[in-house]
């Protein structure tokens, strides 16, 4: 959540790169307004939900397996109880936004 305090001055081409690791449901959503952000599963297998123009829709990843949030697009993710999932994030992090699920 430090991100957009801490890239601030990086404006439309500063991006966050990270690899993130999880065991149980996303507690919030997450958009990315000024940016793509693309996600490739490198373990496990998870279930995305985005939001986009107040529809929901979902879909199952699984290792080897991408999807993208376009700008504008909240989403969140869930793993099956007693599963996990390893994800690469390449995201357009300027003026991310979170919310309680």
């Amino acid at each position: 959540m430090r991100y957009g305090e801490d890239t601030a001055s990086d404006g439309d081409a500063g991006w966050l790169v990270s690899w993130f690791h999880f065991t149980e449901p996303w507690p919030s959503w997450e958009v990315h307004p000024h940016g793509h952000e693309v996600v490739v599963c490198v373990d496990g297998e998870a279930d995305v939900i985005q939001e986009i123009d107040g529809a929901q829709s979902g879909l199952r990843i699984a290792k080897g397996e991408w999807f993208y949030n376009p700008p504008g697009a909240w989403h969140t993710m869930d793993v099956a109880e007693g599963g996990s999932c390893t994800c690469l994030f390449i995201t357009a992090g300027r003026g991310t936004e979170n919310r309680a699920r």
